[in-house]
């Protein structure tokens, strides 16, 4: 394992993580998709339209049409996008009426509208790859060249956690198809196994049941992404109770409090100073899975057990039941994802 790795899942990293009551979903209204001109089949194809259409087929339910793979936001419409079109108007409203286009005040803008996740983000916003908004405006303001520079630098990461999120979703769907039948997958279904022990399961059903639960948890990062807070703790310390750094931190479940400081990632802005992308991302998908938890009813996503955290190599040598709740466990699905096939059962970090 890296070093940076090791220290970015080593040292009480996220801090305190307290559990707190909350529902199965957030409520609240998406920001409505408008459209300037048709998207699709022979139609106008402005760029800025065709990302906007991207973007919210991405972020529609999993059995409500999403693309599979995911789209790339880049406003460029082509046969994916026209077939993703086409096959999200056929699951809706019957292959009669789908024509692979997407008209402004039609059916298909309507229903897309309906489908997109709550929390308000935005229809220029990322969707698996394309260009991002930034975080929620910070309650820490920069007061040198190094603080815009990290603050720049976690709105980065967290973008890039909520694209790390979209492959490790790719791979869980592989998986999926892989236990119903598609034996071109086991490599997918292998990575899911190696990080939360699904073979330990007794049947393909519950095994399947397992994976979508994980998915459910990825899904919510688009919505929680504005979350993100760069702050200062009290009297300037970014340190545990035990005195291990403190890089970020945040309540599990918070995302579903009425409690608006609950909502949030929490990020301290000193101790990421010199810390490389890739380790302010992994940080972020391991909070962000804390925040946006619970895997099953009211049950948190903790650090692998109720008794101990489990990070680093530690977090694979969890039970099923133990990585299900196990933030560790999740980054490492991500962190994983995001790399060469050949590399997945050989990496650690």
């Amino acid at each position: 394992m890296s070093a940076r790795r090791e220290e970015c899942m080593g040292y009480g990293l996220f801090g305190r993580c307290s559990p707190t009551a909350g529902s199965d979903e957030p409520g609240g209204t998406a920001a409505e998709i408008t459209l300037s001109g048709s998207v699709g089949r022979q139609g106008k194809n402005l760029r800025s339209d065709v990302k906007s259409i991207q973007q919210a087929l991405n972020r529609v339910p999993l059995n409500a049409g999403r693309p599979n793979p995911l789209l790339v936001v880049d406003g460029l419409n082509g046969p994916k996008t026209e077939r993703a079109i086409y096959l999200f108007q056929k699951h809706h409203f019957g292959a009669a009426r789908a024509d692979a286009r997407v008209d402004p005040g039609h059916r298909t803008i309507a229903k897309l509208n309906e489908l997109q996740p709550s929390a308000g983000m935005s229809a220029g916003g990322s969707g698996g790859g394309g260009g991002a908004s930034v975080p929620g405006t910070s309650l820490f303001v920069p007061t040198s060249e190094s603080d815009k520079d990290v603050m720049t630098r976690i709105n980065s990461s967290v973008n890039r956690a909520e694209r790390w999120a979209l492959k490790a979703v790719i791979e869980l769907l592989n998986a999926i198809l892989y236990l119903e039948g598609k034996k071109g997958q086991k490599p997918s279904y292998d990575l899911v196994d190696r990080c939360f022990k699904i073979k330990s399961l007794p049947t393909e059903k519950q095994q399947i049941h397992a994976i979508n639960k994980m998915i459910k948890i990825f899904n919510r990062y688009s919505r929680a992404r504005r979350a993100v807070k760069p702050f200062v703790r009290s009297g300037g310390s970014c340190r545990n109770e035990k005195g291990h750094a403190i890089f970020a931190e945040a309540i599990p479940g918070g995302f579903h409090s009425a409690v608006e400081d609950r909502k949030r990632v929490k990020v301290c802005v000193k101790n990421m100073k010199g810390k490389d992308i890739n380790f302010m991302t992994d940080a972020m998908v391991h909070e962000l899975a804390h925040l946006v938890g619970p895997a099953s009813g009211t049950e948190m996503i903790m650090h692998g057990g109720r008794k101990e955290a489990a990070y680093g190599l530690k977090a694979l040598q969890l039970t099923h039941r133990e990585a299900m709740i196990s933030a560790s466990n999740y980054a490492w699905l991500a962190w994983l994802a995001r790399l060469p096939q050949a590399e997945w059962l050989t990496n650690t970090g």
